[in-house]
């Protein structure tokens, strides 16, 4: 009798305490829960970092066109110029060309030739 008190009291308290595969399990799903917070922060940081850099590069894209922009307008400013600077040039030559100095000349013409040349 003594030793069935004892398989019982010893049946009992394995029964009362978990196995350590109960243990094991348990360990295993808080490392897969520990993982899985790690992966979910890291995914989090690498969505934030891909953010990040999609901002800066509109913004180097929007300080790029504007650069751009600014140039071509520099460059239309120039060329206008140098047409506006040709075309005065053409007008000069044209006055120069119809003012001939002649032994008789009107006071008109005569002012007019003054004009050209200055």
């Amino acid at each position: 009798m003594r030793t069935a008190f004892t398989f019982t009291f010893l049946v009992a308290a394995c029964l009362a305490f978990p196995s350590t595969a109960i243990w094991a399990q348990a360990d295993k799903q808080a490392e897969q829960v520990r993982l899985a917070k790690i992966a979910q922060a890291e995914r989090k940081a690498e969505l934030e970092r891909k953010k990040t850099e999609s901002d800066r590069l509109a913004q180097e894209a929007e300080a790029e066109k504007t650069r751009q922009e600014k140039a071509e307008k520099a460059e239309a400013q120039r060329i206008a110029r140098l047409e506006q600077q040709k075309e005065e040039e053409r007008q000069r030559l044209e006055r120069e060309r119809l003012c001939v100095i002649k032994p008789v000349m009107t006071d008109a013409q005569i002012a007019q030739c003054k004009e050209v040349w200055r």
